[in-house]
Protein backbone atom coordinates (compact mmCIF):
# COMPACT_ATOMS: atom_id res chain seq x y z
CA UNK A 1 0.00 0.00 0.00
CA UNK A 2 1.22 3.53 -1.20
CA UNK A 3 -1.18 5.68 0.69
CA UNK A 4 -3.80 5.73 3.08
CA UNK A 5 -5.47 7.54 5.96
CA UNK A 6 -6.23 6.71 9.30
CA UNK A 7 -9.82 7.82 10.84
CA UNK A 8 -10.20 7.99 14.36
CA UNK A 9 -14.08 7.22 15.36
CA UNK A 10 -15.57 8.28 18.79
CA UNK A 11 -17.04 4.87 20.54
CA UNK A 12 -20.47 5.16 20.74
CA UNK A 13 -23.03 2.46 21.74
CA UNK A 14 -26.74 2.70 20.66
CA UNK A 15 -29.49 0.45 20.95
CA UNK A 16 -31.06 -1.24 18.24
CA UNK A 17 -34.97 -1.41 18.56
CA UNK A 18 -36.44 -4.89 18.68
CA UNK A 19 -38.10 -4.96 15.79
CA UNK A 20 -34.70 -4.24 13.75
CA UNK A 21 -32.74 -6.62 15.95
CA UNK A 22 -32.26 -10.10 13.30
CA UNK A 23 -29.75 -13.29 14.10
CA UNK A 24 -26.83 -13.93 11.91
CA UNK A 25 -24.66 -17.15 11.40
CA UNK A 26 -21.33 -16.60 11.58
CA UNK A 27 -21.07 -20.27 9.68
CA UNK A 28 -23.46 -21.92 7.61
CA UNK A 29 -24.59 -25.27 7.98
CA UNK A 30 -22.38 -27.36 10.68
CA UNK A 31 -19.03 -26.44 12.39
CA UNK A 32 -15.80 -26.60 9.85
CA UNK A 33 -14.83 -30.06 9.48
CA UNK A 34 -12.22 -31.29 12.09
CA UNK A 35 -12.79 -29.38 14.81
CA UNK A 36 -14.57 -30.33 18.07
CA UNK A 37 -17.09 -28.53 19.83
CA UNK A 38 -17.54 -27.44 23.54
CA UNK A 39 -20.64 -26.40 25.30
CA UNK A 40 -24.37 -27.54 23.91
CA UNK A 41 -25.39 -26.75 21.10
CA UNK A 42 -28.76 -26.85 19.35
CA UNK A 43 -29.67 -27.04 15.72
CA UNK A 44 -32.18 -25.38 14.05
CA UNK A 45 -33.44 -23.88 10.54
CA UNK A 46 -33.50 -20.64 10.28
CA UNK A 47 -34.35 -19.07 6.46
CA UNK A 48 -34.25 -22.53 5.30
CA UNK A 49 -30.55 -23.35 6.81
CA UNK A 50 -28.95 -24.83 9.60
CA UNK A 51 -27.94 -22.84 11.98
CA UNK A 52 -26.63 -23.58 15.39
CA UNK A 53 -28.41 -21.77 19.04
CA UNK A 54 -27.54 -22.61 23.05
CA UNK A 55 -30.37 -23.58 25.12
CA UNK A 56 -31.18 -20.78 27.55
CA UNK A 57 -29.19 -21.46 31.21
CA UNK A 58 -29.03 -19.01 33.89
CA UNK A 59 -25.60 -18.15 34.14
CA UNK A 60 -22.40 -17.78 32.16
CA UNK A 61 -22.25 -20.29 29.51
CA UNK A 62 -21.27 -20.63 26.10
CA UNK A 63 -20.39 -23.02 23.32
CA UNK A 64 -17.38 -23.28 20.80
CA UNK A 65 -15.43 -25.05 18.29
CA UNK A 66 -11.97 -25.55 18.60
CA UNK A 67 -8.86 -27.32 16.40
CA UNK A 68 -10.14 -26.14 13.26
CA UNK A 69 -7.45 -27.75 10.50
CA UNK A 70 -8.00 -24.57 8.31
CA UNK A 71 -6.17 -22.31 11.31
Amino acid sequence: MAEGEIQLLEPSVARLPKEKQEESSWFEESVPAGTSTGGNWEWAKHRRRSVHTEPPTIGTHGHWFQEDPRA
